[in-house]
């Protein structure tokens, strides 16, 4: 067998990582890196490890040598898979360029890979990661200080790390929380250890329930002036719910009354309680509707604008007058008239007025309520703009929304000077600057009223938010494969897609990046899939394309062919790249492993990144056909147990396949060790 070896060039090499992105990390002086996991063609799925290493200029291949590998480098996963790791202990904002081997299981090295480079975290960037629970729940905190439960009152908590983690957060685990607060409260702390968050202004965090409904107060205390303010998180979820789903939870630190820079210190001298912050806790108590149940937190962060408070969005099948809004206030008919101007239904408000200035009112919580929490649900200055979504029975409807402060200085804006144009009976976003509201004071607002000006009139109204901006920027530097995506670049069969995205404050603003494919040329959309990472302005997926339904997608892409990534910040808002055609598929990468192959051992020999349906023969080097296999369940691969058309097995030696592929046909080699 060992001019077999030497004939042959055995053992092969593995193959090279060609994808290695890097990305800043989610802690300061931090950068991430991924990459598609590669296969070893000496009988595994995977290579045996991987040197990753890192210089300040650019790496070559004789450069690569002499550099240190990096520490925590993880085991490799399976061939396809997406391997990752953040690297620690490098300079804020300084460039590193990072480039990486495999090394297989006779220790062969491939050929360098790509160099991918990428700026390390600054803490000067528009979030600051708290902690991502990526170590559990254990000690210290991501900011190197202490973390804790509490009970009292017969309450009952146990914390733990949540499994699976939350994907659509950063990697790692996450915090997973089971509580029964009995007659008393329970929860859970995190120390900030006197950190000065004076220059941020609000705290995010991913959140889900077991069930959903799950209720709890995030709070925030000052060693400024020794004070602590909890309030209800749910109420600034769109749906004001905790579902069992993950969502974003963005609160401003105007929201926490107690940490108002007018706040006199324990010295009697005021000072702004943000410049030493002592803890951050989640709360169960007698405060909060549910009595026991399960939550998960994760990535816990702070950020430097809050985009958006969310108002209404008539998510419900009851008639909410008399009710309560997102917010937490009441809201309910304005200027009845022994009618009934504003319900409920199919998800959206429908306003209807017997007389002038009829429609629906929304009140405002400030510095507390009647359950004593210590929270205003309305800090408006940090949002430049009211918007909804409205539209007319007819057509031509006039349309006003006032605001009113807690002076009762009020000013209205009729939708007409917005659009420059009555409302029309389609369904239009309507967002009005609030400088548009002189005289009325943003940061302690009393009302919203949101009505009809003339008499006779329906109009329909859904999704009233506070927001900074319109719509979010839009992604920018889309990538395939690693190199920047241009017109008809060629695809493979399974591709990297990744872009930047941000509000200029990264992940502020941002709840996810979608990315999306067409057959249709752009009248259509179909999901590729979603990104929601915190932990950098990067996101990212896998693109696996013979998942395109019905495409004759190895003969030539589809006739129109086209993908991009669009935006969508917590409001809901949507802004996408322009469209790129795709080109035809490079069908190249057609992979065997193990390879060689070991029969006796056990296991199978798999033959992947196939066209669906097809069909590989193994021929022996005279041309004698072996054994023909066919994808029969379509998922793009065939396995071989070493086996000829008979069922005996196969001497040891070197032999040939042929796939026949939609677009073609693609040969190799193969080996079997016996």
């Amino acid at each position: 067998m060992d001019n077999l070896w030497l004939g042959y060039g055995y053992p092969n090499a593995p193959d090279t990582v060609t994808n290695l992105i890097a990305v800043p990390g989610p802690k300061n002086g931090q950068a991430r890196l991924s990459w598609t996991a590669i296969g070893d063609t000496n009988g595994q799925d995977r290579v045996k490890q991987y040197l990753i290493r890192q210089s300040t200029s650019t790496i070559t291949e004789s450069g690569f040598n002499s550099l240190t590998d990096l520490t925590g480098i993880p085991a490799p996963s399976a061939a396809g898979t997406l391997d990752s790791m953040i690297v620690s202990g490098l300079t804020a904002g300084q460039t590193y360029y990072f480039a990486i081997k495999a090394v297989d299981t006779n220790s062969q090295t491939d050929s360098l890979s790509n160099v991918a480079q990428s700026a390390a975290l600054s803490s000067s960037a528009g979030s600051l990661v708290f902690d991502d629970f990526s170590d559990g729940y254990t000690k210290p905190n991501g900011f190197g200080k202490d973390v804790g439960q509490w009970s009292s009152g017969g309450a009952t908590i146990f914390i733990s790390t949540a499994a699976p983690a939350n994907s659509l957060g950063n990697i790692g685990g996450a915090l997973d929380i089971t509580y029964n607060r009995g007659t008393g409260e329970c929860g859970y702390y995190s120390v900030l250890g006197e950190t000065d968050l004076s220059a941020y202004k609000g705290i995010s965090f991913w959140a889900r329930g077991a069930l959903g409904g799950e209720e709890f107060l995030i709070g925030l205390k000052s060693v400024v002036n020794g004070k602590e303010s909890k309030l209800r998180a749910h109420v600034y979820l769109k749906q004001a719910r905790i579902t069992a789903a993950w969502q974003k939870i963005v609160i401003p630190f105007a929201a926490f009354n107690k940490l108002d820079p007018s706040e006199v210190a324990t010295s009697g001298t005021p000072t702004n309680p943000l410049t030493k912050m002592e803890n951050v806790s989640f709360t169960f108590g007698t405060q909060t509707a549910s009595a026991s149940g399960q939550v998960f937190i994760d990535d816990i962060a702070f950020v430097k604008s809050v985009p958006v408070v969310f108002l209404e969005n008539f998510d419900t099948t009851a008639d909410p007058s008399e009710g309560t809004h997102a917010a937490g206030g009441n809201e309910g008919d304005l200027n009845t008239n022994n009618d009934d101007p504003f319900i409920v239904e199919n998800g959206h408000a429908k306003l209807t007025s017997t007389i002038a200035n009829q429609g629906v009112f929304l009140t405002l919580l400030q510095f507390g309520d009647s359950t004593g929490l210590g929270d205003k649900t309305t800090p408006f200055i940090e949002a430049t703009h009211i918007s909804l979504y409205a539209r007319g029975n007819v057509g031509g409807e006039s349309l006003e929304i006032n605001l009113q402060d807690k002076y009762n200085q009020s000013r209205a804006v009729n939708v007409r000077d917005v659009l420059g144009t009555a409302l029309p009976a389609v369904w239009t976003k309507v967002s009005v600057p609030l400088i548009l509201f002189p005289g009325v004071d943003m940061t302690f607002m009393d009302a919203v009223h949101i009505r009809l000006a003339e008499a006779g009139k329906i109009a329909f109204i859904d999704s009233i938010v506070f927001d900074d901006s319109a719509t979010p920027t839009a992604p920018s530097n889309l990538l395939l494969n690693g190199v920047l995506a241009t017109a008809n670049a060629p695809l493979t069969t399974r591709n990297t897609l990744s872009v930047t995205a941000d509000d200029g404050a990264t992940d502020v603003s941002m709840q996810e990046v979608r990315f999306e494919y067409s057959t249709t040329g752009g009248s259509d959309w179909s999901l590729i899939g979603v990104d929601r990472d915190v932990a950098d302005n990067t996101y990212q997926v896998i693109w696996v394309t013979r998942n395109i339904a019905g495409a004759p997608f190895y003969a030539a892409v589809p006739v129109n062919l086209s993908y991009r990534a669009v935006a969508v910040d917590v409001a809901g808002n949507t802004t996408a790249t322009a469209a790129l055609a795709a080109s035809t598929i490079n069908t190249s990468n057609v992979v065997v492993y193990p390879n060689p192959y070991y029969p006796l051992q056990g296991g199978k020999m798999k033959i992947t990144n196939l066209s669906t349906g097809a069909t590989v023969n193994i021929y022996t080097l005279s041309g004698e056909l072996v054994v023909q296999l066919l994808d029969s369940d379509n998922d793009g691969q065939v396995d071989w147990t070493g086996v000829n058309k008979g069922g005996d097995r196969v001497a040891s030696g070197l032999y040939l396949y042929e796939a026949i592929l939609s677009a073609g046909r693609e040969r190799g080699k193969l080996v079997v060790i016996k």
